[in-house]
């Protein structure tokens, strides 16, 4: 799939999944995003864990982990959870995005991760890929999943719930569960769409971080095949030399950044904790 943007006099060519695509030679850059091949250009790598859909339901299930099939099961059969889809192509319902939103932001906040706003999401709208599926009891909103869908591939862009927001762990337990049978229901959906694969997003590769790691495990119980993929720009004029430098230059600003507001968060939660060990 390929999204023409043009900003600030700037026209570009993002190329997602696939680098045997070449768009219109009258850009400014070609941007290539999570392709299968490295090419001879500088690339960023990333890894992620993807399922493939051409495998039968019970093949894929049966590659699941023992906690997540118990999980999944549970969640369907005794917590009645109900997953839907809330946006798809052609539902240009703006309302849901605004919930969406507003529901991503509060988990973000949570986490010390950047918000999102509906810029964000204007090219997946235009170039009709957005869909948006949620997991709900009682009416409450406990699990929402947000997906880029293009080339065969289901992309999940953002997954969220507020599960720091409660602090009953019977509460915390049933939004966990939830959001397994959410990821199962989402395959199952996008299986009947004949897609070939369901891509996690990334896959943590460090061994510092404890929360990516964690969330490196979530991942692996689905029994997904864990790939390398590669991100990589080409310049086609002088303007387009000049957006690499930059984007350059704002990834490692924007780095920074969030190593300090991380860290910022996790100071505030161990003061507040103290806090309420004295109390």
């Amino acid at each position: 799939m390929i999204y023409y943007k043009k900003r600030f006099g700037i026209k570009t060519a993002d190329i997602f999944h696939d680098n045997t695509e070449k768009p219109d030679r009258k850009v400014d850059v070609w941007s290539y995003f999570f392709v299968a091949k490295r090419e001879n250009f500088r690339s960023n790598s990333v890894c992620s864990i993807l399922l493939d859909l051409s495998k039968t339901e019970e093949e894929l299930f049966s590659n699941f982990s023992k906690t997540t099939k118990y999980q999944i099961n549970r969640a369907k059969k005794k917590d009645g959870i109900i997953c839907a889809t809330v946006y798809e192509p052609g539902n240009h319902n703006v309302s849901v995005l605004n919930d969406f939103l507003d529901f991503f932001n509060a988990f973000a906040m949570s986490k010390g991760l950047p918000s999102l706003s509906m810029r964000n999401l204007e090219q997946y709208i235009e170039m009709n890929t957005l869909y948006i599926r949620s997991a709900s009891k009682d009416n409450e909103v406990l699990a929402m999943h947000l997906y880029d869908v293009s080339n065969n591939l289901a992309w999940l862009q953002r997954s969220c719930s507020l599960f720091r927001k409660n602090n009953d762990p019977t509460h915390k337990s049933l939004i966990g569960r939830a959001n397994r049978l959410l990821h199962w229901e989402d395959c199952l959906f996008f299986k009947q769409k004949n897609l070939l694969e369901y891509n996690f997003g990334g896959f943590y590769t460090g061994n510092i971080d404890k929360e990516l790691l964690m969330l490196n495990e979530f991942k692996d119980s689905f029994g997904g095949e864990l790939k390398t993929l590669y991100s990589y720009m080409i310049p086609i004029s002088p303007k387009g030399y000049v957006l690499i430098i930059l984007r350059f230059l704002r990834f490692h600003i924007e780095q920074v950044l969030h190593f300090f507001k991380k860290f910022k968060l996790i100071i505030f939660k161990e003061k507040e904790k103290k806090n309420e060990d004295i109390d």
